[in-house]
């Protein structure tokens, strides 16, 4: 609508090298492992306190709208629940989370 106002500036259209975010749903265990991680960047966090929560049955999963790099950094910073020292709930939330990340920036 503000485009069709006269007198404004056009605004530039998005460049087409900058990623586009995408959303992606973050198991619960995840992102309370993540909460509580030391090594996140300013992006990171951003990323995760703009997430929404939604609830799912007995857990909850948090909906992230971010660049895919982002993404990737906070899967990074979850590698460890990834490992063979995580129980398997850890290890299939990380397996989950990389494989919803892949279809989504694919």
């Amino acid at each position: 609508m503000a485009d069709l106002m006269p007198g404004l500036p056009d605004r530039p259209p998005p460049a087409a090298d900058a990623p586009q975010p995408v959303r992606v749903e973050m198991p619960g265990k995840i992102a309370r492992y993540l909460a509580d991680h030391d090594g996140l960047g300013d992006a990171e966090w951003q990323a995760l306190r703009k997430g929404r929560e939604v609830r799912r049955g007995q857990g909850y999963s948090l909906h992230l709208t971010a660049p895919p790099d982002v993404h990737h950094a906070l899967l990074a910073a979850a590698a460890m629940l990834g490992d063979e020292a995580a129980s398997p709930a850890e290890r299939k939330a990380y397996r989950i989370y990389a494989e919803r990340l892949n279809n989504a920036t694919l």
